[in-house]
């Protein structure tokens, strides 16, 4: 009799342990998990939060152009870079570089702001549309364009056929090289408006802080 009951308090003594380390297992599961759906919700807000930071500043960016307000976009620009202007004076590619925009004394000279479009603000991640000159159309729909993959040399490769085509230098080695860190950084934006207009701009992200960098004012299949 006395060896059952020292049977039947192992027993239980094991049954209670047995419990708890099941017990323990599903606690630390049940952590685990709980971490791991914490990190994956603080990752997506995150990234929502980056997104929307960009697309604001994108949105803010047309509406100022469109209103001509100098002062919001100035605001945008960041003053180690200053804002380049990208265009063709008669066959040969060209950029300017400025510390700010004035709308009344626009760049090129020969070229006023067209700021008169008509423009739903919906921003869409995708390459870049391609402007069609033998049916004046854009090959994408009405809307704004961010490229984020493509990356091309459109300031330093122009500045230095700029000096080639000059016996003068136009742009020293410092300034060429802050054109390709200014490359590195930007991401092309392309507005197409209701009625085929466009508004070609890049901006980039300079300590968490997203800025105007450029203004291309190509004219389309003006050569």
């Amino acid at each position: 009799m006395k060896n059952q009951s020292i049977t039947l308090i192992v027993f239980l003594s094991y049954l209670t342990f047995s419990y708890g380390q099941k017990n323990e297992k599903v606690e630390n599961k049940i952590s685990v998990e709980h971490t791991n759906t914490e990190n994956s919700i603080s990752k997506e807000i995150k990234s929502t939060t980056k997104k929307n930071e960009m697309n604001d500043t994108i949105i803010k960016i047309v509406k100022a152009y469109q209103k001509k307000d100098k002062n919001t976009l100035n605001s945008l620009i960041y003053k180690d870079y200053g804002l380049t202007f990208l265009f063709a004076r008669g066959v040969s590619d060209n950029i300017s570089t400025a510390k700010q925009i004035s709308f009344n004394e626009p760049v090129p000279e020969y070229l006023p702001y067209d700021t008169n479009f008509e423009i739903q603000y919906l921003i869409n991640e995708t390459g870049s549309p391609v402007f069609n000159c033998e049916t004046e159309s854009w090959n994408k729909p009405s809307g704004i364009y961010v490229d984020m993959k493509t990356k091309d040399k459109f300031l330093s490769t122009i500045a230095i056929n700029e000096n080639k085509l000059t016996e003068e230098t136009i742009w020293n080695e410092k300034e060429i090289k802050l054109f390709e860190e200014i490359e590195r950084k930007s991401h092309k934006v392309t507005l197409i408006g209701k009625n085929q207009e466009a508004f070609i701009f890049y901006i980039a992200k300079i300590n968490n802080k997203w800025y105007l960098t450029a203004i291309d004012r190509f004219e389309v299949c003006s050569a």
